[in-house]
C-alpha cells in the first residue's frame, strides 16, 4: 500500500503532466501552491486524519468548495460540510466540465456505496482538469 506522501506525489505529477496553464487557474489550485488565506480557511474547516495530506482544491467561495486529499474528498455545498472517504466512492459523473455556454462552475456527482449522491462544485474549462485528473488518479491507485 502506498503512503500518503507517495499518493500525493503521484496525483500531483498527474495534474502537472496533464493540466494546462496551471498558474492561470482562478479557483483551483494544487494545495502546496494554493493561496495562503484559502489554505488556512480550508484547514480550519476540514477534519483530517493523522497523516492525511491535502492535494488539490477548487474554492468557489466560502460556502462552496471541494478539497481532495490522499484519503478522501472533503467538500462544502451551500454551506453544508461533508467528507467522503475514497473507499466509499462507487461512481462519479463530471457533468459539463468543458464549460459550454460560458458556464464557469459545475457540479461533480459522486455516488457512494450506500447509494447516496453527493454534489461537489468545481471549476470548468482548463481548470476542471485539476479535479478530473485528481479523482481519476486517486481512484485508480486506491
Amino acid at each position: 500500500m502506498k503512503t500518503d506522501e507517495q499518493i500525493k506525489k503521484i496525483v500531483t505529477a498527474a495534474i502537472r503532466r496533464k493540466g494546462i496553464n496551471l498558474e492561470s487557474w482562478e479557483y483551483t489550485r494544487i494545495w502546496d501552491e494554493g493561496k495562503i488565506e484559502i489554505n488556512s480557511e480550508l484547514f480550519k474547516k476540514c477534519e483530517f486524519e493523522e497523516g492525511e495530506l491535502p492535494i488539490l482544491y477548487s474554492f468557489i467561495d466560502s460556502f462552496n468548495w471541494t478539497l481532495f486529499t490522499t484519503r478522501a474528498i472533503l467538500f462544502q455545498n451551500s454551506g453544508e460540510y461533508k467528507k467522503i472517504t475514497l473507499s466509499e466512492v462507487k461512481d462519479y459523473k463530471l457533468g459539463n466540465f468543458k464549460g459550454h455556454n460560458n458556464q464557469s462552475t459545475e457540479v461533480m456527482i459522486v455516488k457512494t456505496n450506500d447509494e447516496k449522491v453527493h454534489k461537489l462544485k468545481y471549476e470548468t474549462g482548463k481548470q476542471s482538469m485539476g479535479a478530473v485528473y485528481t479523482i481519476q488518479t486517486l481512484l485508480q491507485i486506491n
